[in-house]
């Protein structure tokens, strides 16, 4: 087992990988109360093209498989349901989709050890009947209608159809009511036994436990299943393009002002270290122009372009990278115009150091507070693992960054890499 202390941050981190692949966790924290757990495959809404375990061809799996396929392990054998069980235990339990992973999560008090054993075993004890598909198909499709609804939702997916050409982003992670219609007790065996296998697999523990009890426990666990040697998944990522798919685009829908977004895109990077950096700082970036605090928001706000709801979002998948910013406006042409105008030209502003150097503290101290909760810390160990960076790196690697670095992604911003969609309110009859 590896033991890491962090004197700074009063922290000491157990990392263990099992002998079935299974990388463990555990960071306690004895003052706290709650414990926090999350049982994550890299699995999510973008594997959709890969070999499975025991065959030798490729399969295109329907889009919403992995969201599905979390739905129906919450079944169990004699019409149990999970979630039940763990609501009998006293302990929370619930589950999320993203395009990279899917996680099972627990948290609560009183029981936990138990809950702990219960969220190993159902997870991997999957029970999927056709009774059981088709049950869920409805809710699902239910699901989808509810959520094609919110604006915010429709905007966020149709930008990021328009900007990916072939990558499997531009597909929804819930999945569409045609293709999972599709979906198959064969498709669910076909990723669970591909995807879920331990050596894909991590458990994060986060708060008030006894490490040599619980790293006991989990042990135990694992050794009392049988898992195969897989190797190595066979995954397909399609070539992606430098350019936009779809420049503009717009459509009613439901709501009472239009409402905007935009899009940039960043080149992929295979260097999964690389890319989670550059990330890190365009969110600096964008920190450094459109936060609340920041020029070009203070100016689009005193024109009347934007409202509170004005807001951006870094999309950081695996290798693709790509920024979101959307808002309410009465003047979506106008704002559309301003917006892409102002990014094509952030290269020609000029930097200030002090405000730099405010927003790395910033930073700094956004990481001090996340760590204080053990849901910021479970959460933060699950999104930066991926990139093979440990969570206690974060500070030195914003301390690191410096102003031109961040500043010299403001060359990559072309018209090519921008696409706009607007959402206007429906025209009455």
């Amino acid at each position: 087992m590896i033991v890491k202390e962090y004197k700074k941050y009063n922290e000491i981190v157990y990392k263990k990988t099992l002998s079935n692949g299974l990388e463990v966790i555990l960071v306690p924290k004895r003052d706290f109360q709650k414990i926090f757990a999350v049982f994550s495959t890299n699995f999510g809404g973008m594997d959709l093209a890969f070999i499975p375990v025991g065959k030798k061809n490729k399969v295109i799996q329907p889009s919403g498989i992995a969201h599905f396929l979390e739905h129906v392990l919450f079944k169990m054998p004699g019409g149990i349901d999970a979630m039940q069980v763990f609501d009998d235990m006293g302990i929370n339990s619930n589950a999320f989709t993203s395009y990279d992973k899917t996680g099972y999560l627990i948290r609560g008090t009183e029981n936990f050890l138990e809950a702990l054993e219960y969220l190993l075993d159902y997870v991997q004890m999957p029970y999927f009947t056709d009774k059981i598909v088709k049950t869920e198909q409805g809710i699902i499709t239910e699901e989808i209608n509810m959520y094609l609804d919110e604006p915010t939702m429709r905007i966020y997916n149709k930008l990021l159809e328009n900007t990916y050409k072939n990558c499997y982003l531009k597909k929804d992670v819930i999945g569409t009511e045609e293709e999972i219609k599709r979906i198959t007790k064969t498709d669910l065996y076909n990723a669970y036994y591909t995807f879920y296998h331990p050596s894909n697999m991590r458990l994060i523990v986060t708060g008030n436990f006894d490490v040599d009890e619980y790293l006991e426990l989990i042990q135990n666990n694992q050794a009392k299943k049988t898992f195969k040697n897989i190797g190595s998944i066979k995954r397909f990522e399609p070539y992606e393009p430098k350019k936009v798919v779809v420049t503009e685009e717009s459509e009613e829908g439901n709501v009472n002002i239009p409402l905007v977004g935009l899009s940039v895109k960043f080149e992929e990077n295979k260097n999964l270290r690389e890319q989670y950096i550059k990330a890190l700082k365009l969110s600096m970036l964008l920190e450094y122009y459109f936060s609340n605090s920041g020029e070009i928001y203070e100016k689009l706000l005193d024109q009347e372009l934007i409202n509170r709801s004005f807001s951006y979002y870094i999309n950081l998948h695996k290798s693709y990278l790509s920024f979101h910013i959307a808002g309410y406006t009465r003047k979506p042409e106008v704002l559309l115009n301003t917006l892409q105008t102002t990014l094509k030209n952030l290269k020609r502003r000029k930097a200030n150091e002090e405000r730099f150097k405010m927003i790395k503290r910033m930073n700094q101290g956004a990481f001090i507070k996340s760590i204080n909760s053990v849901e910021g810390i479970t959460y933060g160990y699950l999104d930066i693992a991926t990139y093979g960076i440990d969570l206690f790196e974060y500070p030195k690697i914003i301390n690191d960054v410096k102003l031109e670095d961040v500043f010299s992604l403001t060359a990559e911003i072309n018209s090519d890499v921008i696409t706009t969609y607007t959402i206007n309110p429906k025209k009455s009859k």
